[in-house]
């Protein structure tokens, strides 16, 4: 989705992400502070996530904060859950070349296959041709399918959210449920500009959350959490299916959906967990789908701390 010379940006913030989160470690107990504990609250009343996200044609960084001001956070009661995040993601728009006005072939290549273009349309050409004719306009960003031209251009959406989200938790029996409610704000931009593209800019509105955590019996659980925002019909739902082998490991199956009014893509994979002193880590991969019909490898990092 981007020119992946920026591709060691999602490693760099997220390790600084994880550092504001989680302060230092000592390297023999793993032991963290952080600067959340100079405000002095009460403890157990604050957990951190913070994670970064790549596949083939996209990253992204982001980091959370919930609150419990009533109670421990394994309690039931009131919430206030503070979100945001940034990365980026590129997708191609694909035009007939010869079907654009001389202006248009000029600005998109830089020069005029206007004489080319009569040549197709004139006769077929022999497969030697053709071969030449592929190789001298691919520099420009041109393809040439069947017997047509087209001139593909690639774009990069970059994009920032930010969400402030009070909530509720609720538990029964094996059950525990959080659901968060509040206002939201999205800004997305398009390089090069893109006119089919109806989703850029600054968007503002009401952004919800469900999260549901379901323990079976004392090995295995099950997680189902999805989110909505109206500013840009944005959506996300993920499942996970974990078994917890040993005290501090657990894996799974994964899968989740992401979309909007625009796009949407799937992923399917399986997660690790470790619990290493107060942090937990989890990784996780697998194959991600995008709303162009192409597929790429996915991983994910994930760190989260309560204090």
């Amino acid at each position: 989705m981007f020119a992946f010379s920026d591709s060691l940006r999602p490693y760099v913030l997220a390790a600084l992400l994880g550092l504001l989160a989680c302060g230092r470690a000592n390297a023999e107990g793993f032991n963290f502070s952080s600067p959340f504990a100079k405000l002095a609250l009460p403890k157990d009343r604050v957990e951190t996530s913070n994670g970064f996200d790549m596949t083939g044609k996209s990253w992204s960084a982001y980091s959370a904060a919930v609150i419990s001001p009533a109670g421990p956070l394994h309690h039931d009661g009131l919430r206030l859950k503070l979100l945001g995040s940034f990365g980026a993601y590129a997708y191609d728009t694909k035009r007939v070349y010869c079907a654009l006005s001389a202006e248009e072939k000029k600005k998109a290549t830089g020069t005029n296959f206007s004489r080319l273009c009569n040549d197709l349309a004139n006769r077929p050409l022999t497969p030697e041709e053709r071969d030449e004719v592929v190789e001298t306009i691919a520099p420009f960003g041109l393809q040439l399918e069947g017997d047509q031209i087209f001139h593909v251009q690639p774009h990069q959406i970059m994009h920032y959210d930010l969400a402030i989200m009070p909530g509720y938790q609720v538990s029964w029996r094996a059950v525990t449920l959080k659901a968060y409610l509040g206002p939201a704000m999205e800004t997305r931009s398009i390089t090069p500009a893109d006119s089919e593209k109806l989703l850029a800019g600054t968007y503002w509105g009401a952004k919800t959350g469900l999260e549901t955590w379901i323990g079976l019996g004392s090995a295995f659980w099950l997680a189902a959490d999805t989110s909505y925002f109206t500013g840009t019909e944005a959506y996300s739902a993920s499942l996970r299916f974990g078994y917890k082998p040993l005290s501090w490991l657990t894996l799974g199956p994964e899968i989740a959906a992401f979309g909007d009014a625009e796009d949407e893509s799937a992923r399917a994979g399986g997660f690790l967990r470790f619990q290493l002193g107060k942090v937990e880590t989890t990784v996780s991969g697998g194959v991600s789908a995008d709303y162009q019909g192409g597929t790429s490898p996915y991983g994910s990092a994930g760190f989260y701390l309560k204090f």
